[in-house]
């Protein structure tokens, strides 16, 4: 004799649709921590922050509530970005007009009296009058980055100029293939 299928009501299927997209939002919302990144809604035709991520909120040091309030208001986003990244910004920003999308690394100034370094994501999408319809941004904390590749900068100009100093030199050499990788000024300057 045939089993007989049991019966799935709508509940159960609306249930685990539920359950399923908010394993979705936990793994975004720990996505968003680990990579320090958020992502907004924005309404484009009058500027203003539609909704956002925790990790959006996170960035600037502010809970969702605060962040869409204060984000409410075009002149106050744009007071929060460092003087010398405005015009840098606005720029890319107005330049997502014509290509749909844009990326810009500018410096804010969070309400702790922070500077934080971000990396910008904007994503239009435009009906079939290329008018906006929506848009999207995803911002990433890029801080730690850009002053860990400050600090390599500073690191490599104090090794020239002690080479330069001290008549001393430096190589990185790949030992499998037996080739210079790398050779500093001085190096060269000693072997020439």
């Amino acid at each position: 004799m045939p089993v007989k299928p049991g019966k799935i009501s709508t509940l159960d299927v609306d249930n685990a649709k539920i359950d399923s997209l908010l394993q979705q939002y936990q793994l975004l919302d720990a996505t968003e921590l680990i990579a320090n990144m958020g992502h907004c809604h924005w309404d484009y035709t009058d500027n203003r922050l539609i909704s956002c991520s925790e990790g959006y909120a996170r960035i600037f040091n502010m809970s969702i509530e605060e962040i869409l309030d204060f984000q409410s208001d075009w002149q106050r986003n744009m007071a929060q970005i460092h003087p010398e990244d405005l015009d840098g910004y606005l720029a890319a920003y107005h330049s997502q007009q014509e290509t749909g999308h844009y990326t810009v690394e500018y410096r804010i100034m969070r309400n702790d009296g922070e500077t934080r370094w971000l990396r910008e994501v904007g994503l239009l999408q435009f009906d079939e009058n290329h008018e906006v319809y929506d848009a999207f941004g995803i911002l990433q904390d890029i801080t730690d980055q850009v002053l860990h590749a400050r600090d390599l900068e500073d690191q490599q100009e104090l090794a020239q100029q002690v080479e330069a100093i001290t008549d001393i030199g430096y190589f990185i050499n790949d030992e499998e293939f037996d080739k210079f990788l790398y050779v500093s000024e001085g190096y060269a300057r000693i072997h020439a």
